[in-house]
């Protein structure tokens, strides 16, 4: 049985000095959390007590990612390659990046003016290049393609390997990052439609009106997909018929797409010191979690297995007080049946 992810304890909350990067939410790994200052800096943070471990003057521009002990980030005309557990610089390229970054499976994907490009993690080698529009949004990935919203309502799809199109696909408007599962894309866009499309085709398999524009991605949990919108209410729609299961308002504006952790939807605000929870299932209410204060940036949500989930806040404001707080799966970790009894056995005395 999966854990839920709630309810969430205090783990800690230590003053990183600056407001964080506009739109940049912490970024972590199984040992730091990385979090871009509007200082001009990067700082990684130990996870079990928050004491900062390194910081360096990097003046980062858009959302960082982190894969397999390496942090990438982008300048104004930079793109490099950090070792995670100390900073240390891997390698860089001249390259001006337009959008989040992107980073599975050894693979880094930037995009810059229209081009997506895919760079061998380990090393920095451009193994591809693609010129298939302008974007601003991270792309999604599931399996062996990538799929990139654009900003003119079309997704494409590129295999991850060598960035061959797959196919193309027009939408009535312009998408946030692609949500994918099961072999459907899953994208909310501004013409007020959640699509469903064919992963490996491209064929529209439905399309829901919603009540107003979405705010970030979609998200899912194996049966359901999960939206929100700016009509400020939470949907969830059957994956595979698109039927609406359950639906919930919001008090304030959402500052996030959903996000689905251990059986629970969450949703965060701008305008409160408060996150939402669901129950995935029955969209039964499942409490909040209050946090020290008005987030800054999107909060990060992370699934820690049997651990559950943590969530990382970055706060401040007025007070010119900036904090990162970590917020943890509450309780002692689930009972695991042991397949054998632990220790070493003993020779018999004969």
């Amino acid at each position: 049985m999966q854990r839920s992810s709630l309810p969430l304890a205090l783990r800690w909350t230590i003053d990183v000095g600056a407001p964080p990067v506009n739109g940049a939410a912490p970024v972590s790994d199984d040992h730091l959390v990385y979090l871009a200052l509007r200082t001009g800096q990067i700082a990684a943070y130990d996870l079990s007590d928050g004491r900062e471990r390194w910081r360096k003057d990097i003046k980062v521009s858009h959302p960082m990612a982190v894969d397999a002990d390496l942090l990438f980030a982008a300048t104004d005309d930079t793109l490099m390659a950090l070792r995670a557990n100390d900073g240390a610089l891997v390698w860089e390229a001249d390259v001006v990046t337009t959008a989040p970054l992107f980073a599975r499976d050894g693979w880094l994907i930037a995009i810059s003016t229209g081009n997506v490009m895919a760079f061998r993690a380990a090393d920095g080698a451009r193994v591809w290049q693609r010129d298939i529009g302008a974007t601003t949004v991270r792309p999604g990935a599931g399996d062996d393609k990538l799929f990139v919203a654009l900003d003119d309502a079309r997704i494409v799809a590129l295999k991850l390997a060598d960035g061959e199109q797959v196919w193309e696909k027009s939408l009535g408007g312009a998408t946030e990052t692609p949500f994918v599962t099961n072999g459907r894309v899953y994208a909310g866009a501004s013409d007020r439609y959640l699509y469903c499309l064919d992963a490996a085709k491209g064929e529209i398999l439905w399309a829901q009106r919603l009540g107003g524009a979405p705010r970030g991605s979609a998200s899912g949990d194996g049966s359901h997909v999960f939206i929100v919108t700016l009509d400020n209410l939470v949907r969830a729609y059957d994956l595979r018929s698109g039927n609406q299961r359950w639906q919930h308002g919001v008090n304030h504006r959402p500052m996030t797409g959903t996000v689905s952790l251990g059986g629970i939807v969450l949703v965060g605000s701008a305008a409160s010191a408060e996150i939402w929870a669901w129950v995935a299932q029955s969209g039964k209410p499942a409490g909040s979690i209050v946090t020290p204060a008005e987030p800054a940036v999107p909060p990060a949500f992370v699934s820690r297995g049997a651990e559950g989930a943590f969530v990382f806040v970055v706060s401040g404001g007025l007070a010119n007080q900036w904090k990162l707080t970590l917020l943890a799966t509450a309780g002692d970790p689930p009972l695991v049946p042991l397949s054998a009894l632990p220790g070493l056995a003993l020779e018999e005395k004969r």
